[in-house]
Parts: structure tokens; C-alpha cells; sequence
């Protein structure tokens, strides 16, 4: 929800000259009655005028002709998002303003000079803090084929918060890839307990990262948070595959241990036999 807030000149209304007040209020339904800019939100996909109890409308005009005016909207933008660094990433949505049927020769749109963009400080969401804003004028970018027209452009930086990822996704995985770690310390010849703790989180790590895509934005590329659990899984894996090569080892060195104890039997029973005789 915004109050968007326009201030023009029309010496057509001026008054000074047969009244001293600063400024009369207009009512709502003599709109139409004035030239108002006719400003359109470039971006936008849905768009409310609240209208509970009255219209949420305010038309001041002022002694020398200037004409302010304020409404309450609630607008619905389209805000083009790159995910390649979730959840780490910073997305930057814009409002952009445009007049439609008049070009810079006609109309001419600035910000105001003393806080262009008010933003409280409750303002919150689910998943995104504001790190910041930036207003400019965005004249340059709105050239078509009928002509520049003037545009304003609202500049938000949104950052994702990141502790929910940490405590669902980061830490479980992490703790997963320790545990699997613990086969490294159990004996080559406890085949049973070495098997069953690899494949257990082997497991666990697939089940982790299927919980973990269900609430990632599906797109074509790699985020990071899917580095992060290719990675987990590689160490997982690793780890049972650094069993079955210790096992594997492990048997060579005794099958080639018993073959030279038996070869060591054979020349010592030899030699003993030559004796006798």
C-alpha cells in the first residue's frame, strides 16, 4: 500500500486575487473537472484506489495555482528476480512511473526536493528486509517509437534473511556430514556398523535436500544453496566410498599376508624334512 503524492502547477486555478485562504479542498468527485497528470505505473500487474468509507483521495489547491494531490493504492509490481546466489542474494524491485499520452516536450516529471520517498519503519515481510532505496529519474530508458516520455523510477534493495536457511538447511546438513564422518574411527572389520552409518545418512542428506527444493523457486540454473547440498552429499559419499576402498585394501593386505605365511610354512617344513634325512 502506498500514498502516492503529486504536486503540479495550472495557473488556470488561481485564486489569489479574490481570496486569502492558502489553499481549498476539493472533493474527490470534482476530478474530472481538472487536468491531472496522467502518470500510469509501468510495472504494474493489479492495482486498487481504496475506496472504504469514501474515496481515499485528498485535492488541495492552492492560492497561485498549484494543485496537490494524494491517494491511497494498492499496487501488485512485477519484479524480474535472479536467485543464483540464494538465499544470499539481494533482489532490486522498482516502481516506475510514466506519463502515457504526453512526452518530455509536454510534461516534465521530478522528485521532490525534501524526502521524495518516505518508507516506514514497521514496514516487513515474510522473507525480505529493506537494505535500502534510491530514487532517480529514468527519462533516458523510456524512448519508443512514439517518443520520450517522462519516467520516475523508485529503486528498492531487498535482502533475503537468511537465519531460517541456517537452522533448516545448513545445520542439519552440516551435522549429517560429521556423523557420516564417524566411520573413520570405527574398525575396517565392523563391515555391519560401517555400512549401516553410511547409507543412514546417505539417506537422510536425499531426504534433506528433497525437504529443502520443496521451498526453492524452481529455475533453470544452480543457486548456491544447491552447491551447498551437492557439496554435503560429495562428503557423505566420500565417506562411504572411503570405506569400501579401506575394506577392499584391507583384504588385499591380508590375502597377501596369509599367502606369504603359508610360503614361509612350505620352505620351513622343507627344510626341516632335509634334515631328518
Amino acid at each position: 500500500m502506498i500514498f502516492f503524492r503529486r504536486t503540479w502547477f495550472d495557473p488556470r486555478l488561481r485564486y489569489d486575487h479574490l481570496s486569502n485562504w492558502t489553499r481549498i479542498a476539493v472533493h474527490p468527485d470534482a476530478i474530472n473537472k481538472l487536468w491531472v497528470p496522467d502518470i500510469f505505473f509501468l510495472n504494474e500487474r493489479a492495482a486498487v484506489v481504496h475506496e472504504v468509507t469514501t474515496p481515499n483521495m485528498l485535492i488541495w489547491l492552492g492560492r497561485t495555482g498549484t494543485v496537490y494531490m494524494s491517494v491511497r493504492l494498492s499496487l501488485t509490481l512485477a519484479c524480474p528476480m535472479t536467485f543464483a546466489r540464494f538465499p544470499h542474494e539481494t533482489q532490486f524491485c522498482t516502481i516506475d512511473m510514466e506519463s502515457y499520452a504526453f512526452t518530455t516536450d509536454t510534461v516534465k516529471l521530478t522528485w521532490a526536493e525534501n524526502q521524495p520517498l518516505t518508507i516506514p519503519k514497521t514496514i516487513g515481510m515474510q522473507q525480505f528486509y529493506l537494505a535500502g532505496h534510491r530514487t532517480y529519474d529514468c527519462t533516458y530508458q523510456a524512448l519508443y517509437i512514439s517518443g520520450r516520455f517522462p519516467c520516475l523510477r523508485v529503486e528498492l534493495s531487498l535482502k533475503r534473511f537468511v537465519a531460517f536457511y541456517v537452522m533448516s538447511t545448513y545445520v542439519p546438513t552440516s551435522f549429517i556430514v560429521v556423523l557420516s564422518w564417524l566411520s573413520f574411527w570405527l574398525d575396517s572389520d565392523a563391515v555391519p556398523g560401517r555400512v549401516t552409518l553410511g547409507v543412514t545418512t546417505v539417506l537422510t542428506m536425499m531426504t534433506q535436500s528433497y525437504i529443502s527444493s520443496q521451498s526453492l523457486p524452481k529455475v533453470p540454473y544452480v543457486k548456491a544453496l544447491d552447491v551447498w547440498m551437492a557439496t554435503c552429499m560429495a562428503f557423505v559419499f566420500a565417506a562411504i566410498m572411503e570405506f569400501g576402498f579401506v575394506n577392499v585394501q584391507r583384504r588385499k593386505e591380508q590375502d597377501e599376508f596369509e599367502r606369504r605365511a603359508s610360503a614361509v610354512g612350505r620352505d620351513s617344513n622343507g627344510e626341516v624334512r632335509e634334515k631328518i634325512d
